[in-house]
């Protein structure tokens, strides 16, 4: 038989521990960036996976980066939702969009987040766009979420 473990993360996305019954203390605040920290979903209460144990009580970590959204609900977890909200506010500060072309951005990006059906011509759809950006808002763009997109679309972003 196996099982998940429960993380604990921050608000920010700084893992904290892949397993919280394995702490003696839970930590209330990330020692990182002073954030709460959560061990379920906000939205639904479902814990958050850490690690797979498997039935010889060997712990895999699911991913050593923080998951992005809940597996009982869908929902973005806060760290990714704060992710969406930056990417949203940087296009908003767009001059060089169109009302239409920012709204267009807002829901592509969501797609180079995670490998999915989309992501390809997601990313040359918003590598399009981006051109029509002035170079600051591109690179704070970049320097914002870069880290985060999926190696696939970053290289038809040509970040």
């Amino acid at each position: 038989m196996f099982y998940f473990t429960t993380a604990l993360i921050c608000l920010n996305g700084h893992i904290l521990a892949y397993d919280v019954d394995e702490l003696e203390h839970k930590d209330s605040f990330c020692s990182q960036c002073g954030a709460p920290t959560i061990s379920t979903c906000p939205s639904c209460g479902a814990p958050i996976k850490g690690c797979y144990v498997d039935e010889l009580k060997i712990s895999t970590r699911m991913s050593p980066c923080e998951p992005l959204h809940c597996h009982q609900c869908g929902k973005p977890f806060p760290w990714m939702q704060a992710e969406l909200d930056e990417i949203e506010a940087l296009i908003a500060m767009s001059d060089d969009l169109t009302s239409e072309e920012k709204n267009q951005l807002h829901t592509l990006f969501p797609n180079l987040f995670t490998e999915t059906p989309h992501t390809v011509s997601s990313a040359i759809t918003a590598a399009r766009l981006l051109t029509k950006l002035s170079p600051l808002l591109k690179d704070a763009l970049k320097a914002s979420v870069s880290d985060k997109i999926v190696a696939n679309a970053l290289k038809f972003l040509g970040w």
